[in-house]
């Protein structure tokens, strides 16, 4: 009985810590300059939530954190100033995933972040470096 009882206690610290540590890092976050996105993803369902993604910028890298699964999903940052496309990615992330670009040795300036989908729908963010 006490074994169970502890590897019960043991499971729910392990869930307690990686919840903490996810809010923590999801706090990180909204301590940098948050990135106000615009538009609506076309990723439907009934778990679709109103804003699926956020994004931060910080002296080193933007952070992106999704906060809904999505599929098919394509990221482009490019230049304001010379429209120069300075990252592409494609992928399906996860609830909870976060992705961290680096900003290092990009140029000063204004940037826009694009993210779209499959079906047409798409949100930007515009942020300066």
């Amino acid at each position: 009985m006490k074994k169970k009882l502890f590897f019960t206690a043991l499971f729910f610290a392990i869930l307690c810590f990686a919840y903490s540590h996810s809010a923590n890092y999801v706090s990180k976050c909204s301590e940098r300059g948050k990135i106000d996105l615009h538009g609506k993803l076309n990723q439907g369902g009934p778990k679709s939530i109103a804003v699926p993604l956020e994004a931060f910028i910080n002296p080193s890298s933007l952070d992106v954190v999704f906060l809904q699964h999505l599929s098919n999903l394509s990221i482009e940052i490019v230049d304001e100033f010379e429209n120069r496309v300075y990252y592409e990615k494609n992928l399906s992330p996860y609830s909870g995933q976060q992705l961290e670009i680096s900003i290092i040795g990009w140029d000063e300036g204004r940037y826009t972040i694009i993210f779209s989908d499959s079906s047409g729908g798409y949100m930007y963010g515009r942020f300066e470096i």
